[in-house]
């Protein structure tokens, strides 16, 4: 019974991730692991692919002008390791990679 409810509100997130057009994404910024849904790439312009590394998609994803600062941001957050870490920055669709 409990993992027939699992499933279930498996089920139901995916289906408002979908319908939001939101994406999942949950990192392990020091061991450089990331894990992310076929939602997630759809917003970057991309066909899900598992055997690629987000963390690599996100990275070459980031808008130029902000990498060098979102970058120096987490390592100072790690370096603290305590608290509550947000940041906005930009991040380009695969076919905006391009553009500066």
């Amino acid at each position: 019974m409990y993992e027939k409810r699992v499933q279930e509100s498996e089920n139901s997130l995916r289906l408002a991730l979908d319908n939001a057009r939101m994406g999942f994404w949950d990192e392990d910024y020091p061991s450089k692991k990331a894990v992310c849904d076929a939602n997630w790439y759809r917003l970057l312009g991309m066909d899900y692919d598992p055997s690629l590394d987000p963390l690599k998609i996100w990275d070459e994803r980031l808008h130029p002008d902000d990498r060098s600062r979102v970058h120096l941001a987490y390592e100072e957050y790690l370096e603290e390791g305590i608290g509550t870490f947000t940041i906005d920055y930009r991040i380009r669709r695969a076919d905006d990679l391009h553009e500066r």
